[in-house]
C-alpha cells in the first residue's frame, strides 16, 4: 500500500521561499531545477521508503536533496499510510530552525 503525502503549510512556506531564492539568482532556470530536485526525493524516495530513515528527533525524519541542500523533514504515519512534510529547510539551518517550532 503506498502512502498518502501531505505537505503542512509552514513546509509549504519554507518552500516558497527557498524558491523564490533561487528565482532571484543569476543562473536561468535553477527555481525549476530545484523544485524538481523537491519533488523528486519526496515521490521517489521519502514516499517509497519513508521508514528506511532514522528517526532524528520526536518522530520526525529527515531526507536531503541531491543536487541542494537542503533537508526534508517528515513525520510518518504508518497506521494510516500518511506522510506529513513538516518542514524543507536549508541543512545549515536546519537544526536551528526547528528548535523554534
Amino acid at each position: 500500500m503506498s502512502y498518502k503525502i501531505v505537505i503542512q503549510n509552514l513546509a509549504k512556506e519554507d518552500f516558497r521561499r527557498a524558491n523564490s531564492f533561487y528565482k532571484e539568482t543569476l543562473v536561468k532556470g535553477l527555481s525549476k531545477r530545484f523544485a524538481q530536485e523537491i519533488k523528486f526525493t519526496i515521490t521517489n524516495k521519502i514516499a517509497r521508503y519513508p521508514t528506511a530513515f532514522a528517526i532524528r528527533y520526536r518522530n520526525v525524519r529527515i531526507d536531503h536533496t541531491h543536487k541542494f541542500p537542503f533537508a526534508i523533514h517528515f513525520l510518518v504515519d504508518e497506521l494510516n499510510k500518511i506522510i506529513y512534510i513538516i518542514a524543507i529547510i536549508h541543512s545549515r539551518r536546519s537544526s536551528e530552525k526547528m528548535q523554534t517550532r
